[in-house]
């Protein structure tokens, strides 16, 4: 159980007498994956929709994505290998088509047994007009429901799978969340490749059941590791792109495919426009994906962070706000880990965000404030009028603590803008070639 990405990866790579399922079997690839087709036409072509459901019955192996958890109990595998979230198996939050709202009950959730109340800023200001939870007493009368498109098909197979559902009306749309029930594969063997990104007792709580056997690979970095140390919220953040590309005429960081951002999905297209010959994705599709390989220099924009509506979902589940914290941390972790930089030392990482340093997820080589560029832009407009100083005259000219200037002529020395000034009596001398 993967990704159809990387499941499209180990089938180029490798020739396996396997299948892998794309969806319901009466998909017609005629009509394209949005349509839904709830019975054959006859046509003369090769339909993989139709065909998926024999070779299912007849290949050794079998390739599914989470959303197709139901059909580990229909085959019941000898071995079950899991490459994937564990969060995205188990929790799933999805939205309601508006033609099945008639036939949902809900039952408000009062203030006194709601998880979210310690944060609530309480009914009588307003809370209640969009973020008061419900839980759901009666599932849709879906029996007869015959889907017409892919959303309202993984509605009805998303609805099906989930216990213990909880919903939101958000934005005026009502979605809801809730735990798959894992019990079917209590008896059947299974492999996680977690990626070390999901803590051990998270996933044992999921699976209801104890790890047996735990094997961690190496999680010592040896990379040049530039991390921010501030939380970049999403204004900041978009505050922090108009420096963009002054950041990375500094830091010399290419501007072609060798360099792999990783962003909110809200400020990709922005990020493309100033980068375009930069490979770029979004936090949320970077999970299993090894297409990023050959990129040497990794850069992270924001923080990834959940809707609250989706982490207050989670907190009915019985999460607690550290394990959804970790949660938010892993989406981070496997964005930068794209660029495999336990099998490469030469990848230099740039975390313009906290939250893995702060997480103690990373150590950086470098920590970075903003004010160091500030401090830095400062040193590079009176250069001529510093040269020839020594650390203490330059303390004295450049506005800041002393301990964020070092930083700022660290930072020129690493880039080769500036002669070292570690030894005593080092004067500012500005390195023949440098330019900025």
């Amino acid at each position: 159980m993967s990704n159809h990405n990387l499941i499209d990866e180990f089938n180029r790579d490798q020739e396996y007498n396997s299948v892998h399922f794309w969806g319901k079997e009466y998909y017609c690839s005629m009509e394209g994956l949005e349509k839904y087709v709830p019975g054959c036409r006859g046509c003369k072509i090769r339909c993989m929709y139709k065909i998926q459901k024999e070779w299912g019955e007849e290949r050794p192996i079998i390739f599914i994505v989470p959303q197709h958890l139901y059909f580990v109990e229909k085959y019941n595998p000898d071995i079950l290998i899991v490459d994937e979230s564990i969060e995205n198996i188990v929790y799933d939050c999805i939205e309601v088509p508006e033609f099945l709202l008639g036939s949902l009950e809900f039952r408000e959730i009062e203030c006194a047994e709601c998880p979210t109340s310690s944060t609530c800023r309480g009914r009588d200001r307003g809370w209640k007009l969009g973020f008061c939870y419900s839980k759901l007493i009666k599932k849709p009368e879906i029996k007869n429901f015959s889907p017409s498109t892919t959303d309202d098909y993984f509605f009805k197979l998303t609805i099906e799978q989930l216990d213990n559902i909880y919903a939101i009306q958000d934005e005026g749309k009502w979605k809801i969340g809730g735990v798959k029930n894992l019990s079917f594969l209590d008896e059947i063997p299974t492999i996680i490749f977690n990626c070390a990104t999901t803590d051990i007792d998270i996933t044992e709580r999921m699976f209801n059941r104890e790890i047996d056997l735990l094997l961690e690979d190496s999680t010592e970095l040896e990379n040049k590791i530039y991390g921010l140390n501030e939380v970049m919220t999403v204004s900041k953040t978009k505050n922090f792109i108009d420096q963009l590309q002054e950041f990375f005429q500094f830091f010399q960081i290419p501007t072609d495919e060798r360099t792999l951002i990783f962003t909110k999905l809200r400020f990709e297209e922005e990020i493309r426009d100033l980068f375009p010959d930069v490979q770029i994705g979004h936090y949320g599709m970077s999970r299993g994906n090894n297409q990023y390989e050959g990129v040497r220099y990794v850069v992270l924009i924001g923080r990834y962070r959940l809707r609250e509506d989706h982490r207050n979902l989670l907190k009915m589940q019985g999460l607690t706000e550290n394990e959804i914290d970790r949660i938010e941390i892993s989406e981070e972790e496997q964005a930068f880990h794209r660029a495999r930089p336990l099998l490469y030392n030469n990848v230099k990482v740039y975390l313009l965000t906290n939250t893995l340093v702060k997480a103690e997820v990373v150590k950086p080589t470098v920590e970075l404030k903003r004010n160091h560029f500030r401090i830095i832009t400062e040193i590079m407009e009176k250069k001529d009028q510093l040269i020839g100083m020594n650390r203490k005259e330059i303390f004295n000219e450049i506005k800041g603590h002393n301990y964020d200037i070092t930083t700022g002529l660290y930072l020129l020395e690493d880039m080769g803008y500036i002669d070292n000034m570690d030894k005593k009596g080092s004067k500012f001398t500005w390195t023949s070639g440098a330019q900025f």
